[in-house]
């Protein structure tokens, strides 16, 4: 009996040094695991991505089956395409080139939504191009009246009216346009008119006069 106690007693000694030992082995695989994330993370936020992949390596040597590290090890694997992306986006902002800033930083952000600062660039360059093109659109709407060409000049209003639909700018150019639009009618009812007369159509010729004169009647040719 005093054997069998003996022995029981020792095995359980056995048996705790091992739970012991066990307990020490995977509190240090934690602690290493733990490191490992940390220095991938903070590698990985500098855009080092030498360190990164080293550090998320070893993470997964770790706990192969980690989410967290799994998860990482994506974002990392991503990196080189985010940081030609990000030069890309440095050039094109060099040479002034808004929209190919905005598309690069588009897909930047679709790549890696959480890099600081790219959303708040990406909407002041929605803004600024959005503003750009409005004053374009006028521009070109303006050039278009000056030229007599009252389709384009359309076009370019309602383009114009797409983005800001309230801009003081728009009341401008749309009177220009309708200004245009009646004289350009009123000198085809003129036309019509005269080329009536010619025939000694008088009654054709009065009703074009008259229609010309409802459109525009200050206008000194058709008084």
């Amino acid at each position: 009996d005093s054997f069998a106690s003996g022995a029981y007693t020792q095995a359980l000694g056995l048996l705790e040094q091992a739970t012991k030992q066990a307990n020490a082995e995977i509190s240090a695989r934690d602690q290493a695991y733990a490191w490992a994330m940390q220095e991938a993370t903070a590698a990985k936020n500098v855009d080092n991505y030498d360190t990164a992949m080293v550090q998320i390596s070893e993470a997964l040597r770790l706990q192969p089956a980690s989410p967290d590290a799994l998860s990482l090890k994506s974002e990392i694997d991503n990196l080189p395409a985010a940081l030609e992306l990000l030069e890309a986006a440095r050039v094109a902002r060099v040479e002034n080139n808004a929209n190919s800033e905005l598309e690069h930083l588009k897909q930047l952000n679709a790549l890696d939504p959480s890099r600081l600062g790219i959303k708040e660039r990406i909407e002041t360059l929605t803004r600024t191009i959005k503003e750009q093109s409005f004053a374009q659109y006028i521009a070109n709407g303006v050039a278009d009246v000056d030229r007599r060409d009252v389709d384009s000049a359309r076009g370019n209003l309602a383009a114009a009216e797409r983005l800001y639909p309230n801009r003081s700018e728009l009341g401008i150019l749309a009177e220009k346009v309708v200004t245009l639009s009646e004289d350009l009618e009123t000198e085809h009812l003129l036309a019509e008119a005269q080329q009536a007369s010619q025939t000694d159509n008088w009654q054709d010729a009065l009703v074009f006069f008259e229609k010309a004169r409802s459109i525009q009647p200050e206008n000194k040719s058709v008084i």
